[in-house]
């Protein structure tokens, strides 16, 4: 339904009183919200913030740094609403306008890895969205992760993970479900090693493999063998049981 004009005017006002007394968030999107083109601009939504606002003024509250790193990841869903027919620099249904890539092109990749609890590959994707292609795309890729090859890591079609630390010793293997230590318990050792796969420096190999760590994830593989024996003996012993 169109809006009345007092409707609009109360909700631009909410807003502006909203982005006045609000500090801007900490990790900011960069997003150029329905490639500058948006086609229903009178069309109310509920911002990325939770804001009821129309379409026209999602992109000011970006500029304003008031949509954080995770709600950028909301704004290609209202881009459907706001310019349907075209416009999306990320996702959504209409033409991307996208020049700057995580993979280098756009090929698909994995938006919902997680590291420590962040979908840092979608993040990473719609902070450069907005960017130009060339110098100043490297750049800013270049200076996000100098360690990380991100493309292998976020699992780019067709990149290839470096490989060049080895996060366990000889005869051991990786306990994938403890927590590496320092972490907050938000990093497993399965997580941490899949992460040492894309370094890309390998003097940054210790930097990463710590004594600390290499304690708490790595097992003897034929410790670990005997224990998943044992734990599917005792699984088929309890079926037999009932």
């Amino acid at each position: 339904p169109t809006p009345t004009t007092n409707t609009i005017m109360k909700l631009l006002l909410s807003l502006a009183l909203t982005l006045v007394v609000t500090n801007p968030a900490e990790a900011q999107c960069t997003y150029n919200f329905c490639g500058g083109d948006v086609t229903n601009p009178n069309t109310i939504i509920t911002s990325p913030t939770g804001i009821q606002a129309p379409c026209s003024l999602v992109q000011t509250g970006i500029n304003l740094g008031q949509v954080n790193a995770e709600q950028c990841l909301g704004l290609p869903e209202l881009e459907k609403t706001c310019c349907p027919a075209g416009g999306s620099t990320v996702g959504g249904t209409g033409t991307t306008t996208q020049t700057c890539f995580l993979c280098d092109s756009d090929v698909t990749f994995n938006k919902d890895k997680l590291w420590g609890g962040e979908k840092i590959c979608a993040s990473y994707d719609a902070s450069i969205a907005p960017l130009p292609a060339g110098q100043v795309c490297d750049a800013a890729k270049g200076a996000a992760n100098l360690n990380l090859n991100m493309p292998s890591f976020c699992e780019c079609e067709g990149a290839v993970a470096p490989g060049l630390c080895t996060f366990c010793g000889e005869n051991q293997v990786v306990n994938t479900e403890a927590v590496v230590p320092d972490s907050d318990g938000l990093v497993t050792c399965g997580a941490g090693a899949d992460y040492i796969k894309h370094v890309k420096n390998a003097t940054a190999c210790s930097v990463f493999i710590t004594d600390s760590a290499k304690a708490a994830c790595c097992v003897s593989g034929a410790l670990s063998i005997s224990v998943r024996s044992f734990a599917t003996a005792l699984v088929v012993g309890l079926a037999f049981a009932f």
